[in-house]
C-alpha cells in the first residue's frame, strides 16, 4: 500500500471517528425506546417524534380531560398492534393535552413557546418549517420541498399529521403539528405546525381532544 492511499484511509477512519464519537442518544427507561438527540444553539432537542405509548385507542375515543394516546390510522386498543405499524416507527404517537402531561421522560419537557422561540433564533432562517423537516419523501410535493434550506437542520420533522377532536385521523403527509405547554384558554392550547404548502413554521392553538406529536427538549 502506497503512503498516499495510507494516508487517505487514515484520515477518513479519523473522520468516521469523529462523526460516530459526536452522536448523541438518549434511551427512555419507562419503555426502552432510544432518541437521536440534536443540539440547536444552546438547547438539546430529542431529534425524533416521542413514542411513549402505555396504551392506545383508536381515533372515535378522546375527551378534553383524560389521556388519551394515538398512532396515525390505528384501528384498535392493542399497544402491541399499534406499536408494531410503520407509522409508529416514523411518526411517533399523537397524544391529547391531558396525555402531554406526562409524556416527556424525566430531565426532559414538553417545550414552550420560549423554548420553540430559541429553537427559531438559533436556527436563523426565513424558511424555518423547511429547515426543520425531514429530507424525505414522506412530504407531499409543495413549497417546502421546493426550498434550498428542506432538512437542513437535522430537527427531522415528519409529516406526521393528527388526530381530529372529530373522531378522524388527518394531515398524514402534507402537515405535523407539535405541542407547547402553553395554554391559551380553557380547553385550547397553542401548538407549532409545518405544512407542506409553505415554509414557514406556524404557530396556532387547538382543542385538547386533538392528538398532536411531541417533542421533548432537555431541561
Amino acid at each position: 500500500m502506497s503512503k498516499h492511499i495510507l494516508t487517505i484511509l487514515l484520515l477518513f477512519i479519523s473522520t468516521f471517528a469523529v462523526a460516530q464519537s459526536n452522536t448523541e442518544t438518549f434511551t427512555d427507561k419507562r419503555d426502552g425506546n432510544t432518541y437521536n438527540i440534536i443540539t440547536i444553539g444552546t438547547q438539546k432537542w430529542m431529534g425524533e417524534n416521542l413514542r411513549f405509548l402505555p396504551k392506545v385507542k383508536n381515533a372515535d375515543w378522546g375527551n378534553e380531560i383524560d389521556a388519551f394516546y394515538y398512532v396515525y390510522g390505528n384501528n384498535t386498543s392493542k399497544t402491541k398492534v399499534a406499536k408494531s405499524s410503520a407509522n409508529y416507527a416514523t411518526y411517533g404517537v399523537l397524544y391529547n393535552w391531558a396525555a402531554t402531561k406526562n409524556a416527556c421522560p424525566t430531565g426532559w419537557r414538553l417545550p414552550s413557546n420560549e423554548d420553540w422561540e430559541k429553537l427559531e433564533k438559533a436556527i436563523g432562517e426565513k424558511q424555518l418549517g423547511s429547515a426543520l423537516a425531514s429530507k424525505s419523501e414522506n412530504w407531499a410535493k409543495g413549497e417546502l420541498r421546493k426550498s434550498e434550506r428542506w432538512g437542513k437542520s437535522g430537527f427531522n420533522a415528519y409529516p406526521a399529521g393528527y388526530r381530529d377532536g372529530n373522531c378522524f385521523y388527518a394531515d398524514e403527509g402534507t402537515s405535523t403539528y407539535f405541542w407547547t405547554s402553553e395554554q391559551t384558554s380553557d380547553g385550547y392550547s397553542y401548538y407549532r405546525y409545518i405544512d407542506s404548502k409553505e415554509t414557514y413554521f406556524g404557530l396556532d392553538h387547538g382543542s385538547w381532544e386533538n392528538g398532536y406529536s411531541i417533542r421533548c427538549v432537555k431541561d
